[in-house]
């Protein structure tokens, strides 16, 4: 099956991208997206940009602690568009989680959850929605929700630059 190059000439910024995110940013890259890749481990980035260059795609490994509010990733969306240009998708695919009971919590890794899962995101999400709309690149997605949600579960999970920005803007316009 050959894709249809739908992301040909976009930029897409793909989070947790040496685990999970691996398989979406090489289907990003082998739509025609230039795909910016970022993760805590090396090992993963290389595994991911080799698949991404092995399809002929554009890669640039970003290494970063999604965790650590003062490192890296206030600088992603900047780097990203300095090397391969302006985010059109953003997939906020980084995750951890803390399944504990209650009792066994440590405020450290509740911390590091509220960092990745939820600060992380919508750092992301303010770094480069504005852009998009202001470059008409956002909300014109035939495929979205009648309603689009403002849950702010949902704000952990944007998959496309569609869904970031119906997210962070909540209006319904109609394409039609």
């Amino acid at each position: 099956m050959t894709p249809n190059r739908t992301c040909e000439g976009q930029v897409a910024l793909v989070t947790g991208a040496s685990q999970g995110g691996t398989a979406i940013a090489i289907r990003l890259a082998a739509e025609g997206a230039k795909v910016a890749i970022t993760a805590r481990t090396v090992e993963g980035h290389e595994r991911t940009r080799e698949g991404i260059e092995a399809i002929g795609g554009e890669c640039l490994a970003l290494p970063a602690d999604l965790a650590d509010p003062t490192g890296a990733r206030t600088e992603l969306a900047a780097r990203t568009e300095a090397a391969l240009g302006p985010v059109d998708i953003l997939v906020n695919n980084a995750a951890v989680n803390g399944y504990h009971p209650f009792d066994e919590a440590t405020p450290e890794a509740l911390e590091r959850c509220l960092q990745v899962n939820l600060w992380a995101p919508w750092e992301l999400m303010k770094a480069v929605v504005p852009d998009m709309c202001e470059r008409g690149a956002a909300g014109s997605s035939t495929s979205r929700p009648s309603r689009p949600s403002s849950h702010p579960a949902h704000l952990s999970r944007s998959t496309s630059r569609r869904r970031a920005a119906s997210t962070a803007r909540p209006r319904w316009r109609s394409t039609s």
